[in-house]
């Protein structure tokens, strides 16, 4: 067998999942006695077409070795080693690209790649600049440069890096997306699902971009056009809740005539608190309900009308005929605005936690109660936009006649301590085990203010006070230009007006709050 039936027999048992017997193989072709550098630089370009980038960092390791002097083989290799997650090692075979070659376009616009996996976006900037400074027709560097401008929080230099880059570009499917989406953040809905439907026209696998779509079409109150386009979440691979691939039916909400009916979590606790209100219709359609779930959820999720039965995430699960995921729920139902289901509340506390923090908050000074939140899971997508410092809320807390009650159970808690000063607020967390927990204390307290999080949603299902302080570009859910949700009664939404700027919100939550606290007397 020669050394390339080798390598393309390492290749098939890749892609065949075979990677033991794949990388032994892998080890024969990378111990051949090739004096070409050449022949390694083929290898790995052959090996990251395949989508084996492993493989392809060790021939251009080998093809480097041979020519330590090719701007353009370290340039690759850096590229190579950031996405392998060798982000490091990637930022400096591309700054010795720079430094054989200082002119290389490439070599910049690699770098500014393997910088921005660093979330060092101000230095990706200035070297996407630099790349398009060598090569004004770079297109693709244009596109790069907007994505990390966006990431700064810079849109309106975001948005004219790609259309700059779809200038050079016409057909460039991912400037036309990411032009949709940095559109979005500016509210400019129009335009950027015009953007993304040309994306999608490119590219018609391009999931991503119909998938923006649908949630520009439900922020917007078009259901009837959002649900079905939002189903193709499952198809775009940069959806992290992984699909579940049963071989029963998925529900299609018609009459269940006696079939048992699987609704299982996916995306987010908040997602699945929004969405389980469906199950006291599903069980109208005639047939027992199964919910599966985080076992987070399990003890708060038994106080829900019509489920059957609760299956904690990795338990067996029992027999079922049909199943949905439970944000595919609203399509089943045709959900629109006029018919959001207003069963709320439709989760209930337990008594005797309720019971015990009833007493643990008796124990403070003040008679207003309000529950706090300020930082979501630092892995959504779109965190950095929805969460703050706490100390973001110190006007707040100059409220007299409150006590304040982190709802803070993980991220942010050590920000309490951080303080100046001598605030008002209890941390309850040593006593929180899950969100049954969570929902007896929230429902012992007057008002609850949080930012876009699942205890949000918690308080919205229990029906108790709740205001939600919303990103200038909101998720789909809480709409545009209105202050209450059609999905929680008793919420209140309090709006950025221009991105990323919270004061102007938090002096208004902290006037009301004041307004409030004076009207209890």
């Amino acid at each position: 067998m020669t050394i390339q039936q080798a390598f393309e027999h390492s290749v098939q048992l890749h892609q065949s999942g075979r990677l033991a017997e794949a990388g032994a193989m892998l080890q024969q072709v990378l111990a051949a006695e090739i004096a070409d550098c050449n022949a390694w630089h083929r290898l790995g370009m052959t090996a990251h077409e395949s989508g084996w980038n492993e493989a392809a960092v060790g021939f251009f390791d080998r093809a480097v070795a041979m020519a330590p002097k090719s701007a353009v083989l370290h340039s690759n290799l850096g590229h190579l080693l950031s996405t392998v997650g060798r982000v490091e090692e990637g930022v400096a075979a591309c700054r010795q690209a720079i430094k054989l070659e200082p002119h290389y376009a490439q070599a910049y616009n690699n770098l500014g790649i393997a910088l921005g996996k660093l979330d060092r976006h101000g230095q990706a900037v200035e070297a996407f600049r630099t790349a398009v400074k060598l090569k004004d027709n770079y297109a693709d560097a244009y596109s790069n440069m907007g994505n990390a401008l966006a990431l700064l929080g810079r849109m309106e230099d975001a948005v004219a890096a790609y259309q700059r880059a779809l200038e050079l570009k016409p057909d460039y499917a991912n400037a036309s997306f990411n032009l949709g989406f940095a559109l979005g953040q500016f509210g400019r809905y129009a335009e950027a699902r015009a953007a993304c439907r040309r994306a999608s026209e490119l590219d018609p696998s391009h999931t991503l971009a119909d998938f923006t779509r649908a949630l520009y079409h439900l922020v917007e109150g078009e259901f009837e056009q959002g649900w079905p386009l939002y189903e193709v979440r499952w198809r775009t691979p940069e959806f992290t809740a992984p699909r579940r691939n049963f071989p029963q039916l998925l529900w299609d909400g018609s009459p269940l005539n006696g079939r048992t009916l699987l609704i299982h979590a996916e995306q987010g606790f908040g997602d699945t608190i929004q969405c389980i209100r469906y199950a006291s219709l599903a069980t109208e359609r005639g047939g027992p309900i199964l919910v599966e779930c985080p076992e987070a959820l399990m003890e708060v999720f038994s106080t829900v009308k019509g489920i059957s039965r609760l299956i904690p995430h990795g338990d067996p699960l029992p027999h079922f005929d049909v199943q949905i995921p439970v944000m595919s729920l609203p399509l089943a139902f045709g959900t629109t605005l006029a018919t959001i289901p207003q069963n709320v509340p439709y989760i209930a506390a337990d008594a005797a936690r309720c019971q015990f923090w009833g007493e643990w908050l008796a124990e403070s000074d003040s008679v207003f109660k309000v529950g706090i939140v300020w930082a979501g899971r630092p892995t959504h997508t779109g965190d950095r936009q929805r969460s703050m410092p706490l100390r973001q809320f110190l006007p707040i807390f100059r409220v007299q006649g409150v006590d304040f009650v982190s709802l803070q159970f993980d991220r942010g808690i050590e920000q309490i301590s951080q303080l100046p000063g001598k605030q008002r607020i209890l941390d309850p967390s040593a006593h929180i085990a899950d969100f049954a927990d969570t929902a007896a204390l929230v429902s012992q307290l007057d008002l609850v203010i949080a930012v876009d999080t699942a205890v949000a949603h918690l308080a919205g299902a229990l029906g108790k006070p709740v205001w939600v302080l919303v990103p200038f570009a909101p998720d789909w859910r809480w709409m545009l230009q209105r202050e209450d949700s059609p999905w929680y009664p008793t919420m209140r939404l309090f709006r950025q007006q221009s991105p990323m700027d919270w004061d102007p919100v938090i002096a208004r939550v902290r006037k009301e709050l004041q307004s409030l606290v004076q009207s209890q007397g």
